[in-house]
């Protein structure tokens, strides 16, 4: 009922009620299976897909959504919750360069034809900002990009990925009152101490991103456009508040 708006409109003789089609998104997302392979308990694919194209355009249209989940809501939060900035070699990219419709975050590296995944989150459950960038570009512009998403934060800790532990990077962080927690990388010629027990609280970003490899969307990217396979990701990390919102309501 909340999200009855969101969702496409039926029209004419459709035999598929939204709540068919809402479940249909996460099996479909979990499997990795084409559209093709609906199973028949979910309706027609042919009468599915055409309700899942609003979803995609809409990511389309607008810019890269900073709360998934209830993620916004913890701006106004505990001050001293700890907030993860990682980013991770994607999965391997099928599609290759840039295309009609849309863009695709797709470039070789050394990894060969990949995509990053770049997160900011809060908890195993919460991603606050999400977007991709092509495996050949440097990470601490995304890091910048991540972090102008989440905002002032005063007296927060930042943990970050060592790859966005650049200066500028870093004096951001400080201007938006967050305390940047990275290791410098072994080639610093002044390198900084770290609180490493602190620092240990960064696996909590591992874990999101361990949650969300259990959906083979996620894992291995056969959309060719970034509008699509974002979408899949947020319907993914949905997917995850959900279950573990209702675990600890059960407990």
């Amino acid at each position: 009922m909340r999200i009855a708006h969101l969702l496409p409109r039926q029209r004419g003789n459709v035999a598929v009620d939204n709540h068919t089609f809402v479940n249909a998104l996460p099996r479909m997302c979990r499997t990795g299976a084409p559209w093709r392979d609906l199973p028949e308990c979910y309706g027609k694919w042919i009468t599915v897909l055409p309700a899942v194209q609003p979803l995609v355009q809409e990511r389309r249209d607008r810019a890269p959504v900073h709360g998934i989940a209830g993620g916004a809501d913890h701006r106004g939060g505990d001050p001293g919750v700890r907030h993860g900035l990682h980013e991770r070699e994607g999965p391997p990219a099928r599609g290759r360069g840039a295309g009609k419709g849309g863009s695709r975050s797709v470039s070789v590296s050394r990894g060969g034809r990949n995509t990053k995944v770049h997160v900011a989150s809060d908890s195993e459950s919460t991603v606050v900002e999400i977007h991709l960038s092509p495996g050949n570009e440097h990470d601490a512009a995304h890091g910048r990009r991540s972090m102008a998403a989440l905002g002032a934060f005063m007296g927060t800790h930042l943990l970050m990925d060592r790859a966005y532990e650049g200066d500028s990077t870093r004096l951001l962080a400080e201007s938006f009152g967050l305390t940047p927690v990275v290791p410098p990388k072994r080639n610093r010629t002044a390198p900084w101490d770290c609180a490493r027990e602190t620092y240990k609280g960064r696996n909590m970003v591992e874990r999101v991103f361990n949650r969300m490899k259990h959906y083979r969307k996620a894992a291995t990217r056969y959309d060719r456009l970034d509008e699509t396979f974002l979408t899949n990701l947020q319907l993914i990390r949905i997917a995850i508040y959900l279950k573990n919102t209702a675990k600890n309501q059960l407990v």
